[in-house]
């Protein structure tokens, strides 16, 4: 599947999911557990609730961003979330009203190689979302394929 959830074995977690080498093998500021959620994005979660999980390498996501923002920011949708097609469509997915931010764009990217995240429903929102641990360096894992534009 898309994601693939950890589960909080630490032994298992260090080993890499499934016996494989995943990114856990290799991440040094992860000492047995899953790093510590950062307060200030609890409540962006449903009920504060959420998961660890790995986003395999090859996967898309998707994120509502300003026109000229050159950067991804930390949090994120699946590809199966929906890409906006129309402005109405754009403003609905988007707009988050809580925080007064407005996305212009949606960008795609691509998962050059698998990235632990915290996994959940998004709070007064629709849909899941991903949020990239503050340690993990996105220009290492992502690569931008796509743009669309939502708003006028």
């Amino acid at each position: 599947g898309f994601v693939r959830r950890v589960l909080r074995n630490s032994e298992k977690i260090a080993k890499g999911v499934d016996g494989r080498n995943t990114i856990w093998a290799s991440a040094t500021e992860f000492k047995g557990k899953f790093p510590e959620m950062p307060e200030k994005y609890l409540a962006s979660f449903e009920d504060k609730v959420f998961e660890p999980a790995v986003i395999k390498e090859g996967s898309i996501l998707v994120q509502g961003q300003n026109l000229g923002q050159s950067r991804p920011g930390k949090f994120f949708g699946s590809r199966e979330s929906g890409v906006p097609r129309t402005v109405s469509e754009g403003e609905e997915l988007w707009f988050i009203q809580e925080h007064g931010k407005r996305a212009e764009v949606v960008k795609g990217y691509m998962v050059t190689k698998d990235i632990p995240v915290y996994y959940g429903k998004v709070a007064n929102g629709v849909g899941d979302q991903f949020l990239v641990p503050e340690f993990q360096y996105l220009s290492d894992s992502l690569k931008e394929v796509f743009e669309v534009r939502t708003m006028n």
